[in-house]
């Protein structure tokens, strides 16, 4: 897989993993923070790397209505 994409929905499981909607983030205010934003990136990308190393694939869980 390559680790450089990274979907919407990685972006949002991230965001929903960091806690930071415990602190009152929004979705959105975190995608108008670069720094915040850079670290959610990042932490897909490691967990893409991490699959990689495992052989598994990324699951990402999927949104219930």
């Amino acid at each position: 897989m390559d680790t450089g994409s990274v979907t919407n929905m990685e972006m949002r499981q991230a965001f929903r993993d960091s806690g930071l909607w415990r602190q009152g983030w929004t979705f959105e205010r975190a995608q108008q923070c670069a720094l915040v934003w850079q670290c959610l990136t990042m932490m897909v990308r490691a967990r893409h790397k991490q699959a990689a190393r495992s052989g598994q694939t990324v699951t990402v869980q999927i949104e219930l209505i």
